[in-house]
């Protein structure tokens, strides 16, 4: 090619966007994975990594009332319950259950796990 004439079939490089921090809420190994079992557990956390830690409002649904804020992840017969906080750009598991029961048992245990962990989050 010429000196001073430019490639025309050069891409630029798309602009790198952090991934999103992911924590989980400290009951999931000990009453989720007691629950759906370690290879659903292990299905659901492989979700976890590679959708929500990438897009989580992408991947996604919200919730309506009375889980109104959080979202959910559905893979295989599990729902996976996570709350986005944009800030410090973290995405905050709280619950990984079977789709049949999750909704109608856990409702007031997913609202309890998500106060605990903004509390733990929150700064004096």
């Amino acid at each position: 090619m010429p000196r001073g004439k430019k490639n025309p079939t050069r891409v630029q490089p798309a602009a790198v966007v952090s991934p999103w921090t992911v924590r989980y809420s400290p009951r999931l190994l000990t009453e989720d994975l007691r629950t759906v079992g370690h290879a659903a557990f292990e299905l659901a956390r492989e979700a976890v990594e590679k959708k929500l830690q990438l897009a989580p409002d992408q991947y996604g649904a919200p919730l309506g009332k009375p889980l109104h804020g959080l979202r959910k992840l559905e893979t295989a017969d599990l729902r996976i319950v996570y709350r986005v906080d944009e800030a410090p750009r973290e995405v905050l598991v709280l619950m990984i259950g079977n789709r049949r029961d999750i909704w109608a048992e856990f409702q007031a245990e997913i609202l309890d796990r998500d106060a605990a962990l903004a509390a733990h989050t929150r700064k004096p």
